[in-house]
């Protein structure tokens, strides 16, 4: 299984991104699942600390408090 992760600072796209992914994965019969969707780089963050995720998908222009996606994945 493939756990998945977003983060980006408007909530509902996010929401919608991964019910498009979600359906995507049942249609090409795909192991994984987005099992994370936020807009808190802390809830992220640890996250990958706790190694729950194996994909990480950012906001480049993250405009809430905090880095963007760039400075974040570094």
């Amino acid at each position: 299984m493939i756990k998945i992760g977003m983060c980006d600072d408007n909530l509902e796209s996010i929401k919608l991104a991964s019910k498009y992914l979600e359906s995507e994965f049942m249609q090409q019969d795909v192991d994984a699942e987005v099992t994370i969707t936020t807009t808190n780089q802390k809830d992220i963050f640890d996250a990958i600390y706790r190694k729950e995720l194996d994909v990480l998908i950012l906001d480049i222009d993250f405009k809430n408090n905090g880095k963007n996606g760039l400075e974040f994945a570094k």
